[in-house]
């Protein structure tokens, strides 16, 4: 039995300074990616990129509560149906 991968990317964004175009960048590249998924023959179903900093890593933040939904999601039986 094939099982449905779900890729998730993290992107270290502490070094960016600013105002910086690079996380609309991000969300137009994962968008692109959702978009030919799944590709032939292959597992991967779902594609999630965040991007975060090592604060966002040590506190109960928005972003690590996205990325631990997304993982319970991508791991829940009853969602792969």
């Amino acid at each position: 039995m094939d099982y449905p991968i779900t890729f998730i990317q993290i992107v270290d964004s502490s070094k960016l300074e600013g105002e910086t175009r690079k996380k609309i960048q991000w969300e137009l590249l994962e968008n692109s990616i959702r978009t030919i998924l799944p590709v032939k023959e292959s597992p991967i179903k779902n594609y999630r990129l965040f991007f975060a900093s090592k604060k966002d890593f040590e506190t109960d933040s928005e972003c690590l509560t996205s990325i631990i939904s997304e993982i319970r999601s991508a791991t829940d039986p009853v969602s792969q149906d």
